[in-house]
Formats: structure tokens, sequence, C-alpha cells
């Protein structure tokens, strides 16, 4: 859980910075876009910020293991003169880093809560106090509007008195509710025009995401920047749609209409709903773009397409930022003071087999070594992410630790080999061996698992002599073609 908290926070500040950088264009720049370019733009930068992933480069690693003695198959040469790091099997308890984890996702968990929690309670209350409307012109209206924006949609119209403004609501099950308040037939007939146009353009969607998203990023400032300009663009976007069919004395009505509405409206409303005005502090500059004439805002195509692609660019960058392995497996960062030794170099007639301890299709889901927070003790692969895969003894040995005690590691198991040599298999479903036992090579020691502090099913292996942690990539060589 702790990788996937670090990449938000990655994505979130990569994310923040590019949302600045457009805001400033969009305020600064001679060219006056389309609410619905700005939509588009917008709603790519809210759905990249959904997308923390890395990526995994997979290699076909085999072995043939097997069935309790000692096998010569597919074994890999001991390789001296390892640079080693001063540590040992310390099994470190939980630090800053998961203490922040779980409080990012108490916020997330508490905020969605809230937000489904008040949709819901409104959406009860509207549909208990609202009366469909019978109306002849109201349904005429509503045929009438469906039909030239093409939607083929069943949408109820209410009245209530449970709003002050019209809204659409209801991802599955839209309905327009429009108050209980004396409105001209030509201005509700306006209000339709804009409401349906949210549903048209899938804005209800949108504002699902929003809301996820910001609950997602609830620590970073500028997602509320991202939701407040979304919002701005997708009511310009549809007031845009209205006047595309008014003239300037509809105009001037459709200006009167929304005025009118912001004045009486008072409570808020929930984020998943598309209310006819909600933004006060933007309505001076929305009733000036109605009362304009001027449509030639730019399409601004080519803007749409660089600012996409600067988007993408910022996705892929994310993606190509290794996982960072900050779990039970991390210690802390070696200081610039520590000194990494390297084994004394020995005889040919010393080197022994070892065997790698899964056999299959493996992927390097966390490396060995210092990374972008901390330093990784050990090796982490998978197997296309499955769980009860056979774990297998590198060497012959004695196990001197077989734990299934509720831990950082999970159920692991520390085998000493001899001349120094120990290893350490940690995140087991299930241990077959207890301590004390002797073990041969290749025998099956555990299963692959995801218990402890882990995000998925995976080893993660480590090797150390005289107390010092190597590497396992110099002991397996083959292993370095998977990184």
């Amino acid at each position: 859980m702790e990788r996937i908290f670090l990449s938000i926070i990655l994505l979130s500040a990569a994310a923040g910075i590019l949302a600045l950088l457009l805001k400033g264009y969009f305020r600064f720049s001679k060219k006056q876009y389309r609410a619905r370019t700005k939509c588009i733009v917008w709603v790519s930068l809210l759905v990249s910020m959904m997308l923390p992933f890395s990526i995994n480069i997979k290699k076909s690693f085999t072995s043939a293991l097997p069935s309790g003695a000692v096998s010569t198959q597919n074994q890999f040469t001991l390789i001296p003169g390892v640079m080693t790091e001063p540590a040992g099997f310390q099994i470190p308890e939980n630090n800053w880093l998961t203490v922040l984890t779980w409080l990012w996702l108490g916020g997330t968990a508490l905020i969605l809560l809230t937000k489904l929690i008040c949709y819901t309670i409104f959406s009860i209350r509207l549909k208990r106090q609202g009366e469909i409307v019978q109306d002849a012109p109201n349904k005429e209206d509503m045929q009438k509007i469906c039909s030239r924006l093409g939607i083929s949609k069943n949408i109820k119209l209410y009245r209530t008195k449970e709003t002050d403004t019209p809204l659409l609501i209801g991802i599955f099950r839209p309905a327009v509710y429009l108050p209980e308040n004396s409105m001209l037939p030509e201005q509700e007939r306006l209000i339709l025009f804009h409401e349906l146009s949210h549903y048209k353009s899938h804005d209800l969607f949108i504002r699902f995401l929003l809301m996820v998203v910001t609950a997602v990023h609830w620590f970073n400032p500028v997602t509320y920047l991202i939701s407040s300009e979304l919002k701005v663009s997708m009511e310009e976007a549809c007031d845009a749609e209205v006047l595309r069919q008014c003239g300037f004395e509809a105009r001037k009505l459709y200006g009167k209409t929304v005025l009118e509405t912001a004045c009486r409206q008072k409570g808020g409303l929930p984020l998943v709903s598309a209310p006819f005005a909600a933004d006060h502090s933007r309505l001076k500059v929305r009733c000036q773009r109605i009362l304009s004439d001027d449509d030639t805002a730019c399409r601004g195509k080519g803007f749409m397409v660089g600012a996409c692609s600067l988007v993408a660019v910022l996705v892929v960058a994310c993606a190509l930022i290794p996982k960072p392995q900050v779990t039970a497996d991390d210690q802390n960062v070696p200081s610039t003071s520590t000194q990494l030794r390297t084994e004394p170099a020995v005889t040919p007639d010393q080197l022994e087999n070892w065997l790698f301890p899964v056999a299959g299709d493996l992927s390097i889901t966390a490396p060995y070594g210092k990374n972008t927070f901390a330093f990784h003790k050990g090796l982490d692969v998978t197997r296309n992410g499955i769980s009860g895969e056979e774990i297998h003894a590198a060497k012959s040995g004695v196990v001197v630790t077989a734990n299934t005690a509720a831990h950082a590691y999970g159920n692991y198991v520390v085998i000493d080999h001899g001349d120094g040599y120990k290893t350490l298999y940690a995140h087991c479903q299930s241990l077959t061996v207890t301590e004390g036992q002797q073990v041969a090579q290749g025998e099956t020691i555990a299963f692959v698992g995801s218990t402890g502090n882990s995000t998925g099913p995976h080893l993660h292996f480590e090797v150390q002599k005289n107390g010092k942690i190597l590497d396992p990539t110099q002991i397996f060589p083959d292993l370095k073609e998977l990184r």
C-alpha cells in the first residue's frame, strides 16, 4: 500500500504543476478557447491522476526444480566479490511512511463516504418530495429538446421544494428537478435545454470522477483548483450550447434567469449533480459571456491535442518511475558515511551452485538497492501476480526462523546454509517447514503470498553473508536481464 501512496504523491505533484501551467495559459493567453475545449483538457488531466502505475519488464526465467534432492539443472554460480551493505536480517518496524499511508487512506475513505452519504440523502429527499410534471407544455418541451440534442433516454421531469435551483441528478436514472417558484415558460425552456446539455455531454459521469479524484488527492490543494476550473468550463459549455439557439433578446432572458436562480440559491448541493447556477464567484464573467454576441472563440484543436499530449507524457513519465518499494522489506537509507565493503575474493574451488527459489516467467517488481525513497535490502519477484507458487530452498541448510506471527514481513523463513550464508523468504502465503528442520536444496519450504506489509503476491528474497546483505543478482546473474 505504501507503494501506491508514493505513486499517488508523485502523480499528484506532477499533475499539480501541469494544472498551474494550464491555468496560467488559459488566463493570460490572447486566444479565447471554447469551453468544451477546456473541458476536454481538464478531464484528460483528471483521468491521468487516477493512473498511478509502473512498468514491469518481463523475461522468461524458468528452472526445473527437483523434488527433494539437490539438482544441477538451471542453477547459478555464486559470484564472489559482491558489494555488501552493513545490515543483517533486521526486521524493520512500521515507520512514518506507514503512518502517512494510513492517514491518506483514512482521509480518502472519510471524504468519499461523507460525499456518498450526502448524495444519497439528498437524492432520497428529492425523490420523496418531488412531483412528476404532467403539464403538456413542459413535456412537449422536454421531447423537442431531447430530439434536438439526440437524447433517446427517458429523462423524467419533477418539481420540488427541496432545491432552489434547477438541476440534473442521477447517473443511471437521470431526472431534471425544477424548483417550485414562478418562472416564465420561456425561462423553463432555456433551463431544460441547459440541463439536458449536461446529460448529452456526460457531465454527471465527469462529476463522479471529479469526486473520486478530489477524495484520492485530498492533500493536494491544486486538486480543488482543477475541480473549480472543470465545473466552470462545464457550465460555460452548456451555456454555449443553449445560446447557439438564441437571439439577443433570448440571451438577455437567459442571463436574467441565471441571475435570479443564483440569488435564490441558499444551500450547498452534492457534487454528483449538475445545478443550473452554483458558482457565484464566476457569475459576473458568466453573464458577460452570455450577453456577448461574439462567437469567435477559438476551437483550439491544435492546443487541445498539445495539452492532451502533455498529459499523456505526464502519465508515461510517472509510469516509467520505478516502483518505490518502501515496505517491511526496507530499512533506512545508508548515510554517506557508511562504507560499502566487498567480500574477499574466493578461488574457483570455493564456488558453489545456487538455485533460485521460484520458477517460471518472473518479473522483478522491486530491485535490490537504493531507490527513490529508501534502501531495499532484497529482491521482489512475482510470476504474473499469482499466489500459491512453490518457494524452494536456494541451498541446503537448517531453518533458523519460521515465523507466522503477525509481522511486517508476514510469514517468512530464514535458512542458515553454513559458511556464513543465510537466505530470507518473506510475505509467504504459508510455510511448510519448522525451526530447526534440515532442508535440501530445491525442497519446498513455503508458498508465494501477500502477507504482512505487501501490496500483492510476491516473494521478497534476501541473501546474507557474515551478517552483511548481498545483492541477489550477484549470486544469480541472469536476474539482471529482468531489470
